[in-house]
């Protein structure tokens, strides 16, 4: 609820794949309990994006519902704020493929708008920082997704199915 002089606030929550263990709520209530315990603070809306890669590409829609929806409030209210988990979950990037996190800052910069990380929460207090943990969220990514790419290598040597399967099916193995 609005209080006065209170500065509004979007959340966002994201998860590169399938949220099938619940990642997305549990990141949106965090930031909710964050926000909803300052008075200095009103929460406004929440945004969430699911499988939509911020390593292969741009998050999806909803950071881009998100950032507009911030944009709008600063020009309302003067200040606005943008809330996630971590930097990570907005950006993470190379640049050229995808946003990297300095983008973000950049963009926050221009138009009134706070990010807010609870995790990381140093990430975009200056424009410095933002490109040091872009860079380090890029090489992080990177090293999961080669580390990745080798055990699904290792499973299909093994003779695992490697996928997933459709409801009703089940694998059966005949070795002969």
């Amino acid at each position: 609820m609005e209080s006065l002089g209170a500065i509004p606030c979007i959340i966002y929550a994201a998860k590169s794949t399938e949220d099938r263990r619940g990642s997305i709520p549990e990141q949106l209530q965090e930031l909710r309990r964050m926000i909803e315990t300052d008075s200095r603070r009103w929460l406004v809306a929440e945004y969430r994006d699911e499988a939509f890669s911020a390593y292969r590409r741009d998050r999806g829609p909803g950071l881009a519902d998100a950032t507009q929806h911030c944009e709008d409030l600063a020009v309302e209210h003067g200040v606005s704020e943008l809330w996630a988990q971590h930097s990570d979950r907005l950006a993470r990037g190379d640049g050229r493929n995808a946003r990297h996190t300095v983008e973000i800052a950049l963009w926050a910069l221009k138009h009134d708008i706070r990010v807010r990380t609870i995790q990381d929460p140093e990430t975009f207090r200056d424009l410095l920082y933002a490109v040091v943990t872009g860079q380090r969220n890029n090489e992080d990514s990177k090293r999961k997704a080669i580390s990745s790419q080798a055990g699904k290598k290792r499973a299909v040597a093994r003779g695992e199915y490697e996928g997933h399967l459709p409801d009703g099916y089940q694998l059966a193995r005949d070795i002969d």
